[in-house]
């Protein structure tokens, strides 16, 4: 797979969660990299919601859930502390759909 098609899907990815939170109440909730390209490179999604959001699509080889989430809290530690209290999300939709 091309890196075009891969960050078409994963853009597509965070959207779909983007509406999602809209939708529980959250209107105010963006894709990073339509708001903040500080959060996206500390590894958050989606911003102005109380969760800290780092979405995957398709298949990720190799992909370890937990040196992933420890890689992005130790980016949010150096670069965005006032977000260090937030949930930690990683959603993953393996089929990519």
């Amino acid at each position: 797979m091309s890196g075009k098609t891969s960050r078409r899907k994963g853009h597509r990815a965070e959207l779909e969660w983007v509406h999602i939170l809209r939708d529980l109440g959250w209107e105010n909730a963006r894709s990073s990299r339509e708001e903040s390209n500080y959060l996206d490179a500390c590894g958050i999604d989606i911003v102005n919601v109380p969760i800290n959001i780092q979405v995957k699509a398709g298949a990720q080889r190799g992909l370890n859930y937990s040196e992933e989430l420890r890689q992005i809290k130790e980016k949010i530690n150096q670069k965005a502390s006032h977000l260090q209290d937030n949930i930690l999300i990683l959603a993953h939709r393996k089929d990519g759909k």
